[in-house]
């Protein structure tokens, strides 16, 4: 479980662009909610209406709340055959490479175990921007950053997972002879930004 107690995530990938989206759950009731919100996001910001949804068929997808809000959405709801991982492979080793992305950007800082566990949230969180701010063998020419918003995204803020970093104190709680900063660590970007 994380800092935020969240115990799983749901990668929205679309097909065109490979742009890759995540979302954290407490619990997999919150599917039907989330599937809502992205394909109105979704629309809002590349203009484009999503057409179908391709998902296994675990029983968060395979629900009636779920079957409501594609309906009233518009969406057509593909599934894979049971037991045929190939057939949802996009999003399959989408999700391995945010998993081993993460587990990298966990491992690599000096974080203690306990830590490191606390915060798996924030690296896939990470994962996913920055696979959004790089060229991929799916169109190499561009990024999937770009595909979908029609801008190239500006990387300049980007620093590495688990640096050191100093985060301001306001003059209103300090003293005069107090830090003007407390030191901490890096991990990840603002996900309601992007």
């Amino acid at each position: 479980m994380s800092w935020n107690k969240c115990k799983y995530f749901l990668t929205m990938k679309d097909e065109a662009s490979s742009y890759c989206r995540v979302f954290f759950m407490r619990t997999k009731d919150e599917v039907s909610n989330i599937l809502k919100q992205f394909f109105i996001d979704a629309e809002r910001e590349t203009g484009r209406k999503a057409i179908s949804l391709r998902s296994d068929n675990g029983t968060e997808y395979i629900n009636e709340n779920v079957k409501e809000v594609l309906k009233s959405i518009g969406i057509i709801h593909e599934l894979s055959p049971l037991n045929v991982k190939q057939c949802n492979s996009m999003a399959e080793r989408e999700n391995r490479t945010l998993c081993d992305t993460a587990r990298s950007l966990l491992f690599n800082t000096d974080l203690s175990r306990t830590d490191r566990h606390l915060l798996w949230t924030e690296a896939v969180g990470t994962a996913a921007y920055l696979r959004n701010r790089v060229p991929n063998r799916g169109i190499m020419s561009t990024t999937p950053y770009n595909e979908w918003y029609g801008k190239k995204p500006d990387v300049s803020h980007l620093r590495v997972f688990g640096a050191k970093a100093f985060v301001h104190i306001p003059n209103s709680f300090r003293r005069k002879m107090d830090p003007k900063a407390k030191k901490t660590v890096f991990v990840g970007y603002d996900r309601l930004t992007d």
